[in-house]
C-alpha cells in the first residue's frame, strides 16, 4: 500500500507520540509499503521515509493550526491508499488522537493545579488563549459528527470523552491500547542491570525503590505522589527516585512541609529508562491525564507492580491486586495503602509475575496488527462505495 503519515515531528526524541509514529512507521516498511511522511521536520537518522517537508510557521503560537492546514493541502496533490494523521492533522483516513482530548486535558490541567489562585490563573490563561481556540476548532473536525475517518483512541478513556465532547458516532471509535516493546525491556536485561544500578544510586539491598518517571512533575502527579510519602513511614524503608525534568522548587516545598525530604532522590532526565525500571521495586505514576502512558507498559514489562491513575488509560488494563491498582490521585490515603500493599517481597514477586504476563499479552505487534484491520475497513468501506 501507499501510506501518508501526517505529523508535526517525526522525531522520537519529543516524545511518545512522536516515537510511536516513528515505530509504526518502521513496521509499515518492514511489510513493504510505501510510506510518505508529511511533517515540519523528521529525524535525519531515519530512513525509508519518503518526507515531504512542510513549512513551518513564523509564531510557534500558530504552530498547531499551521501544520494542519499545510498538512492537508499538500495532501490533497497526491493520492494515497490510506492516510494516517496523528496529533493534529484534519485530513486523513484513519486518526489517533495520541494525546487524547485536548478539551478534556484542559480540565485535568486545572485539577492539577495547587491552590484556588493558581486555578484562577490558569483559567484565565486557558480562556484567553488563542492558540487554545484554535486547538479546539480543530478538535470539532477531528471528533464531530459526520466525519469520514476513522478514530483510534488509545484508551477507553479517550473514546469516552470524544463521545462526551463531541458527540462522534460510537462505531467510528475503536480502541486500540498501546502495545508493551518486550525487545527492548527484557526480565534478563532487568536482572544484568538491577544490582550495578541500585548501587550507583546508593540503595541499599533491603530499601524498597519507588520510582516515577515522567516529566511535567505537576500534571503527572508527583506533587500528589510526594504528600502519600508521610503515610508510608513505619511500613519499611524506602526511597523515591525521581527520573525527567519539571519544576522541582515547587515539589522540594511539598516534600519540606511533610519532612519528607530526605526519602526523595532527583536523577535527572534519562536516555535509558530500563535502568530505572531494572533498579526499581514499584512503580508510581499517579498521573491527572494521560491517554494510554507507554511508561506503564514499560514498567509491566519489566515486571514491576504498578500504581497509576484512573484518568491514565494504561490502568485500564490492570487487574485490580493483581498487577498494582488505578487509582484517584487527589486520594493520598489510598495510593499510600496500595504503595505499602507492595512492599513485602513476596507480594511483589507475585505482581512481578503478573506484571510482566500482562505485558506479553499486550506487545506492540497486536497493536501494529489491530490497527492495520481498521486500515482493511476505511478500504473495504471505500470499495463499496465505489
Amino acid at each position: 500500500m501507499k501510506i501518508a503519515i501526517s505529523i508535526e515531528h517525526l522525531e522520537p526524541r519529543r516524545g511518545g507520540g512522536e516515537t510511536y509514529a516513528r515505530n509504526f512507521g518502521r513496521m509499515l516498511l518492514g511489510q513493504g509499503h510505501e510510506v510518505h511522511v508529511y511533517s515540519f521536520s523528521i529525524d535525519p537518522a531515519e530512513k525509508g521515509f519518503i518526507h515531504h517537508p512542510l513549512r513551518q510557521p513564523a509564531f510557534n503560537m500558530f504552530r498547531r493550526h499551521a501544520f494542519a492546514m499545510r498538512a492537508r493541502e499538500e495532501l490533497l496533490k497526491e493520492s494515497f491508499d490510506i492516510i494516517h494523521g496523528f496529533g493534529k492533522s484534519v485530513y486523513m483516513d484513519v486518526f489517533r488522537p495520541g494525546g487524547g482530548v485536548h478539551k478534556a486535558w484542559m480540565r485535568h490541567e486545572l485539577r492539577a493545579t495547587d491552590g484556588a489562585m493558581g486555578r484562577l490563573g490558569a483559567r484565565l490563561r486557558q480562556a484567553t488563549s488563542l492558540d487554545q481556540r484554535l486547538v479546539l476548532r480543530l478538535e470539532r473536525r477531528q471528533f464531530g459528527p459526520g466525519g469520514r475517518h476513522e478514530i483510534v483512541a488509545v484508551s477507553k478513556l479517550v473514546r469516552d470523552e470524544i463521545l462526551t465532547w463531541y458527540g462522534c458516532e460510537p462505531e467510528r471509535i475503536h480502541v486500540v491500547h498501546n502495545g508493551a516493546n518486550l525487545e527492548k525491556f527484557t526480565l534478563e536485561k532487568v536482572r544484568a542491570l538491577r544490582g550495578p544500578v541500585r548501587r550507583r544510586l546508593g540503595l541499599d539491598e533491603d530499601e524498597v525503590m519507588l520510582l516515577f518517571l515522567g516529566h511535567n512533575y505537576k500534571r503527572k502527579g508527583l506533587h500528589a505522589l510526594i504528600r502519600a510519602l508521610p503515610l508510608l513511614k513505619g511500613k519499611g524503608r524506602f526511597r523515591l527516585v525521581v527520573v525527567g525534568k519539571g519544576r522541582r522548587a515547587v515539589c522540594d516545598r511539598i516534600a519540606a512541609g511533610l519532612g519528607v525530604s530526605d526519602l526523595i532522590q532527583y536523577a535527572g532526565s534519562t536516555d535509558a529508562p530500563e535502568e530505572f525500571y531494572a533498579a526499581a521495586d514499584i512503580f508510581c505514576f499517579p498521573s491527572y491525564y494521560d491517554p494510554c502512558a507507554n511508561v506503564v507498559l514499560e514498567a509491566l514489562a519489566c515486571g514491576l507492580p504498578v500504581i497509576t491513575s484512573t484518568t491514565n488509560g494504561s490502568g485500564e488494563i490492570l487487574t485490580a491486586g493483581r498487577e498494582g491498582y488505578a487509582i484517584d490521585p487527589d486520594d493520598t490515603e489510598c495510593m499510600a495503602r496500595y504503595i505499602g500493599e507492595f512492599f513485602p517481597p513476596e507480594r511483589r514477586r507475585e505482581a512481578s509475575r503478573a506484571a510482566r504476563a500482562l505485558a506479553e499479552a499486550r506487545p506492540i505487534e497486536r497493536n501494529f496488527r489491530e490497527i492495520l484491520a481498521v486500515y482493511q475497513k476505511v478500504l473495504e468501506r471505500r470499495t463499496a462505495r465505489r
